[in-house]
């Protein structure tokens, strides 16, 4: 890995190395709020989709509950990058990083082939706001390769009856989100809010889907943005 391009920082609370681009996409507190809030069953089979650099699904490998997860990024740089780092921090047993397209997924995997799914997804439509001109980031940002239907239909595909699927989104929306999860039988089971602090609406919200499940949402006390926990 050339690293004039990227830099090498360190998530001390986890005790974590990370490999990112020095001028493309990088992570940001609410990779490790998804990571935090993910509700996973014991000994389950995981997907982290748009893994980005791997942060996520290294968090969530942390755990010693988590069998093995698997963490499916569009773009090959970031996929390369993503393995960088799995390696990195000696995770190799538990992880491992495929290219792929969520448009395109039973090309890839077999039907509910995993226990729970992770994504930190693009949150805007692609005619919400300017387009960044860096392509990667372009991406990260905006729905250009893969919307909120299509990201649903994949999750719905990938995971097992009464399994679970933690997503993150802008509080604008949520009424979507719930609408178009319906529609493919995923039950909103677990939500909850993320403030900047006490005297702010929330800008951000995480929810737990789970495909053909009894109806039953609970909704847990409101989560702050952490402080920076890196460097």
């Amino acid at each position: 890995m050339d690293t004039t391009n990227h830099t090498l920082d360190v998530i001390k609370e986890y005790g974590l190395k990370l490999l990112q681009p020095r001028d493309g996409y990088r992570f940001s507190a609410d990779a490790l709020l998804l990571a935090s809030f993910a509700d996973i069953p014991l000994g389950g089979r995981v997907i982290d989709l748009g893994c980005g650099c791997g942060i996520v699904s290294l968090l969530i490998a942390q755990r010693s509950k988590v069998k093995e997860i698997v963490g499916l990024e569009l773009q090959p740089e970031l996929a390369d990058l993503a393995k960088e780092n799995v390696s990195l921090n000696q995770m190799q047993s538990k992880v491992s990083i495929v290219c792929g397209d969520i448009r395109t997924i039973e090309t890839q995997f077999t039907q509910h082939e995993f226990d729970a799914l992770v994504a930190n997804p693009p949150y805007w439509q692609v005619d919400v706001g300017r387009l960044n001109p860096d392509p990667s980031i372009a991406q990260a940002r905006h729905e250009v390769a893969g919307n909120l239907q299509q990201l649903l239909a994949a999750c719905a595909y990938l995971v097992r009856p009464r399994g679970r699927i933690n997503l993150i989104y802008p509080v604008a929306r949520l009424v979507e989100v719930l609408d178009k999860a319906r529609r493919h039988q995923l039950q909103p089971k677990k939500l909850q809010f993320i403030h900047a602090d006490a005297k702010t609406e929330a800008n951000l919200f995480m929810l737990m889907l789970s495909p053909q499940a009894k109806a039953g949402l609970r909704v847990l006390p409101p989560k702050w943005l952490p402080g920076k926990a890196w460097n």
